[in-house]
C-alpha cells in the first residue's frame, strides 16, 4: 500500500542497511548468487580501465575552459544580480544532475542485460554487480568509480558552453548550471560509494549533513525489496517527488504494454512471492 504524498519521507535506517550482499529472495539457492557475482565481478577488463581513463582525460580536459568562459562572461560583461544568478544556475544543475543518475540508474537496473555490446559491458554490468554486492564499490578506486559518469558529465557541460553564447545572464546562468550538473553526475559514484562505507571520510559525512551527498538512510530505501524506487544517487533530493510523481512506473507500464518486456525488478519481485510463497511484496510507507 502506498501512502500519500506527506507520507513519503524514507524510513529510519542505518548505514549498515546497505552492508549485506544478498539480494536473492529467502530461500533461493544462493549459488546462483555466487555465480553471477563472480560472472559480473570478471566483466571487467584492462579496455574498460583504458576507456575511463579516457573518459576522465577528456572531463578534465574540457571543464577549466568552461570555468574560465563563465568568469570571462561575469567579469567583463554586466550581469544584474550575479549571486543569485550563480546561486540559482548551482541549484538547477544539482536538481538536473539527481534526476539524471536516478533516469540511468533506472534504466541499467531495469532493462538490457550485461552482455549487451558496449552499453552492456561499460554500464549495465556494473549496475547489476552492484546489486549483487553492494559493498564491492567500496573497494573501487577513483577511476572505477567515476570513469563512465565522467562521461555522461560532459553532456550537460556542452550544454552550458552552448549558453555562455547567449546574453550575459543566460551566458552565466546556463554556464552554472551545466558545471555543476556535470561536476556532479561525474562525481555521482563517489557520493554512492560514501553512502554505502561504513566509515566515509570527513568530507563525505559533512556533506551528507547538509544534504548534498546522498544519506546512508535515504539510499537504504533503494537496497529494499523490491529495489523499485530511489533510483536518484547524486544527492537524493528528487526520490521523493518522482516517487510521488509515479514518473518510471508510468514508462514502465508503456515499455511493458508495448513491447510486453517486464523490468528487472518485477522479476525479483515474483521470486520473491514464489520463495516466501505469500501476496503481494509490500513496499512500507513509500
Amino acid at each position: 500500500m502506498v501512502a500519500s504524498p506527506s507520507e513519503n519521507a524514507p524510513p529510519a535506517a542505518e548505514p549498515a542497511d546497505l552492508a549485506s550482499d544478498a539480494v536473492l529472495p529467502p530461500g533461493a539457492d544462493q549459488s546462483i548468487d555466487a555465480t553471477e557475482l563472480e560472472r559480473l565481478r570478471s566483466g571487467r577488463t584492462h579496455v574498460h580501465r583504458r576507456i575511463e581513463i579516457a573518459c576522465l582525460a577528456g572531463y578534465f580536459t574540457v571543464a577549466p575552459f568552461l570555468v574560465a568562459r563563465i568568469v570571462m562572461v561575469a567579469v567583463e560583461q554586466h550581469v544584474p544580480y550575479l549571486p543569485l544568478v550563480v546561486l540559482a544556475g548551482l541549484f538547477v544543475g544539482l536538481v538536473w544532475a539527481d534526476i539524471g543518475s536516478g533516469f540511468i540508474h533506472w534504466l541499467a537496473d531495469n532493462w538490457g542485460h550485461p552482455d549487451m555490446p558496449i552499453i552492456g559491458q561499460a554500464i549495465i554490468r556494473s549496475f547489476r554487480h552492484h546489486h549483487v554486492a553492494p559493498k564491492d564499490m567500496t573497494t573501487h578506486d577513483f577511476i572505477e568509480l567515476n570513469g563512465i559518469p565522467s562521461l555522461f558529465g560532459q553532456i550537460p557541460m556542452a550544454v552550458g558552453f552552448a549558453c555562455t553564447e547567449l546574453s550575459p545572464t543566460m551566458a552565466v546562468f546556463g554556464g552554472v548550471v551545466g558545471f555543476t550538473a556535470g561536476a556532479c553526475v561525474m562525481l555521482t559514484n563517489q557520493t554512492h560509494k560514501w553512502a554505502h562505507e561504513d566509515h566515509p571520510p570527513a568530507i563525505a559525512r559533512v556533506l551528507q549533513a547538509l544534504g548534498l551527498a546522498l544519506r546512508p538512510t535515504v539510499h537504504a530505501v533503494h537496497h529494499a525489496a523490491p529495489y523499485d524506487r530511489y533510483y536518484c544517487i547524486t544527492n537524493g533530493w528528487t526520490n521523493a517527488p518522482v516517487r510521488w510523481l509515479r514518473v518510471f512506473e508510468i514508462i514502465e507500464w508503456c515499455v511493458t504494454s508495448l513491447t510486453g518486456i517486464e523490468p528487472e525488478h518485477r522479476k525479483i519481485e515474483a521470486a520473491m512471492q514464489a520463495a516466501e510463497g505469500s501476496g503481494p511484496v509490500t513496499h512500507g510507507s513509500v
